[in-house]
């Protein structure tokens, strides 16, 4: 920001520098916010559309999941017996031979 000094010796203010530098900095702030609007408002989706923010990560190995369909397939084990056997509740058990995890 520039300064001068009139005849009586005050500073005065180069108001128009002033107010093109707070106009940069506003234009700057207002890009910004626009992005931070569009990033709400695609969690706000998520939301809305899943439940949670952030999707669930998938703990079940595709060998396992290999390994619950061999079980089911080639020895006729019950979801009860392939549960115990894995370590996977049933629910887990029933959504990978129902083609969840596929």
């Amino acid at each position: 920001m520039k300064f001068f000094s009139d005849s009586k010796d005050k500073l005065k203010v180069d108001w128009k520098e002033k107010y093109m530098e707070l106009e940069e900095k506003y234009e700057k702030i207002y890009d910004e916010n626009r992005v931070l609007l569009k990033k709400v408002e695609l969690l706000e989706k998520r939301i809305k559309k899943t439940g949670y923010l952030e999707p669930k990560k998938r703990q079940i190995t595709f060998d396992q999941i290999l390994q619950i369909k061999a079980l089911r397939k080639n020895e006729g084990m019950s979801y009860s017996s392939i549960a115990k056997e894995t370590g996977w509740s049933k629910g887990t058990i029933s959504r990978v031979l129902n083609g969840q995890y596929d």
